[in-house]
């Protein structure tokens, strides 16, 4: 693995969705300046003969929403990328483990205890393979909890519970031990 590209792939994607919540930020000060135009109401973020404070008042919960969604789709692309990362990977890390046992006394089933690249699909299996502890595993865990409840439906009017920036670090933090021997 290419040290430099992998956490670039992390980098570049925590980019694009920053780039998002500026988008989303000009936006809604663009929607407040002049809350009953035509542009909003063909956003469908207000009706044709709503009061300027009905307006803003539907334009903020409609931006309010969105952000929360962005903050979660910012988790939701990071954890994507690194699950894409880490299932382009594994093979090759599996197939050193094989190559370490093979030809040693007792290699047949030495050989068969290492898994194949099925158990390590998602973030669940792929936790399996950093076998993480203390507090990578508990922030870990966090990444998983928020990611999953947002994907599943659970949550989403609400911040993540863990942050962006907190998740970008600790998945550079995890391809780098998922690198070591």
């Amino acid at each position: 693995m290419a040290a430099d590209s992998i956490k670039d792939e992390l980098n570049d994607a925590f980019a694009r969705m920053r780039a998002l919540r500026i988008v989303l930020q000009r936006a809604r000060n663009q929607a407040t300046q002049d809350p009953v135009s035509e542009r909003n109401i063909e956003l469908g973020a207000v009706e044709r003969g709503d009061t300027k404070s009905e307006a803003r008042e539907k334009i903020e919960k409609l931006f309010a929403d969105l952000v929360f969604i962005a903050e979660h789709l910012q988790i939701l692309h990071l954890t994507a990328t690194f699950e894409a990362i880490c299932q382009r990977h594994i093979p090759n890390i599996i197939g050193e483990a094989r190559t370490s046992v093979r030809g040693k006394e007792g290699s047949a089933w030495k050989e068969s205890l290492v898994q194949e690249k099925g158990q390590f699909e998602g973030l669940g299996g792929i936790s399996k393979l950093l076998r993480l502890g203390g507090k990578d595993d508990v922030l870990y865990r966090r990444i998983k909890s928020s990611r999953d409840s947002f994907a599943h439906g659970q949550i989403w009017r609400e911040h993540p519970t863990i942050d962006p920036e907190d998740t970008l670090a600790l998945l550079l933090d995890l391809i780098e031990h998922l690198r070591s021997p």
